[in-house]
């Protein structure tokens, strides 16, 4: 998001969200159990929760409320919204039989 122009744009999230999820639709993911997150790789934004002492935490996605993401069991899905990084990768729910491991 960085390098958007302008930076940091929404619309542009939005149009590398739509062909992201089109793609991952094709072939073969569940869309609404994948997070999408905007991040900052320069500033860190939207990747860990902030620090509230932090005086020097500008927050350059105030847009961003969060992407709501299914988890659980097919038949006891939940929906659960995520705002940083780190709960998204919190929140990956393993291959129940996955195709190969060695």
């Amino acid at each position: 998001m960085d390098t958007t122009s302008p930076p940091y744009n929404e619309a542009r999230y939005s149009e590398i969200k739509g062909e992201v999820s089109n793609y991952l639709k094709k072939i073969g993911y569940q869309v609404p159990r994948i997070p999408f997150i905007p991040i900052s790789g320069f500033h860190g934004d939207n990747m860990v929760v902030p620090d509230p002492k932090d005086a020097t935490y500008v927050n350059n996605m105030k847009w961003f409320k969060g992407s709501k993401v299914k988890t659980g069991p097919k038949g006891k899905e939940k929906e659960v919204t995520v705002v940083f990084l780190t709960d998204a990768l919190d929140n990956v729910d393993p291959l129940a039989d996955p195709p190969l491991s060695l």
